[in-house]
């Protein structure tokens, strides 16, 4: 009968440690930066002229004050390129301040 008790005792303390355990566990994130390639303002809502450079420096050409060069978001936010854009759908929601960080001319 103790054995049983202990047991369903034990199974208890474990099953709220790992409940405990996955409330304070937080989603890591990744900063996601994309390069705008395309040289027309109409252009930034198209997901084939932006390239992935999560891994790389920002640009030296996206030294510029019209046209957004470089977005940076993290991956919590949205999963990708076509994600932000799919919200933010016309040339003047991607050029969104929160998001832009540099820009070109």
């Amino acid at each position: 009968m103790n054995l049983k008790k202990i047991s369903i005792g034990l199974v208890a303390l474990f099953g709220f440690g790992v409940i405990g355990l996955s409330a304070f566990t937080e989603e890591k994130s990744a900063a996601l930066r994309y390069q705008f390639t395309g040289t027309s303002y109409s252009d930034t809502t198209d997901p084939s002229k932006w390239v992935d450079i999560s891994n790389d420096p920002i640009p030296s050409e996206c030294d510029g004050e019209s046209i957004p060069c470089t977005l940076e978001f993290q991956d919590t936010q949205y999963a990708n390129i076509s994600a932000y854009l799919a919200v933010h759908n016309t040339p003047a929601l991607v050029d969104d301040d929160d998001f832009v960080t540099s820009r070109k001319d």
